[in-house]
């Protein structure tokens, strides 16, 4: 038997959005728009199922993110860090660096996964970065894209012999740990002109934006960032307007059959 779902006041959707967290505070622009396009999402799937007329979120605004709330480089902006990079010290450091930005951002590594990556998982001819160990223990491989695979490239030219395997060197010719990874990041930044701090991790949430906007679905972004939980995967969501609703969308479809992990059972949320 069918069951249809009364169709809410137009306010509900605003009250639902708006509504504090249970200490009473209001809630950060990032997690609204979070709110609100997974409500967007749910209402779109009744609606194909024809178990609802109408969606209360529809003409809820969005909340503007601050600079401070901000979490991720678009890719002009990236663009602006990666001729940051060849005002480097020399060659070899523009070409490290290049790689470093270009790996965080065009294949949205964690910060430690980048700096664990040995020369040997590069695969230039397959165009993939093999045995990533992921969050958990697990490894997979990850593609790599044209950019991806030249910036490696450029850099395997110049990184010369190393006792260490490590992909990313530091200038002692060892593995470069991640704090040096943060500093360089951050030393970019300031170079290319940003008045905020950037951080690796705005590479890795730039790269998620930008593969939902170009039409990934959320369980596709799920597995490229080495998520175990779908909600986790679900903070990386910006209020894109259209792009996000129809990612969200699109989404209801292989979703509505199973589980985040395709157990059918629900997941936790992990840390980003």
């Amino acid at each position: 038997m069918r069951t249809r779902v009364a169709d809410p006041p137009p306010v509900g959707g605003v009250d639902y959005v708006n509504r504090p967290t249970p200490r009473g505070q209001p809630l950060a622009a990032a997690s609204r728009n979070r709110k609100l396009v997974v409500l967007s999402g749910f209402f779109a799937f009744l609606k194909e199922k024809g178990h609802a007329s109408a969606d209360p979120t529809a003409g809820v605004p969005w909340s503007r993110l601050t600079r401070s709330e901000r979490p991720a480089l678009t890719g002009a902006e990236i663009g602006r860090l990666l001729r940051a990079t060849e005002r480097a010290r020399s060659p070899w450091a523009a070409a490290r660096d290049a790689a470093l930005v270009s790996v965080l951002f065009h294949v949205g590594l964690r910060l430690a996964e980048l700096v664990a990556l040995d020369v040997d998982q590069v695969d230039l001819r397959a165009g993939l970065l093999l045995g990533v160990k992921r969050k958990g223990g697990n490894s997979q491989p990850l593609p790599l894209n044209e950019s991806a695979r030249n910036a490696l490239s450029a850099w395997l030219e110049v990184r010369g012999e190393a006792t260490s395997s490590a992909l990313l060197l530091s200038q002692t010719r060892g593995r470069l740990s991640r704090r040096a990874v943060e500093a360089r990041v951050a030393t970019l930044g300031r170079v290319a002109g940003f008045s905020f701090n950037v951080s690796p991790h705005m590479l890795r949430h730039g790269f998620a934006t930008e593969i939902l906007a170009a039409g990934a679905n959320l369980e596709e972004v799920r597995r490229l960032l080495g998520h175990t939980s779908i909600l986790t995967t679900s903070r990386y969501l910006h209020p894109d307007g259209k792009a996000l609703r129809a990612a969200v969308n699109r989404l209801s479809r292989p979703a509505r059959r199973r589980g985040g992990d395709g157990t059918g059972k629900p997941e936790g949320v992990e840390d980003p």
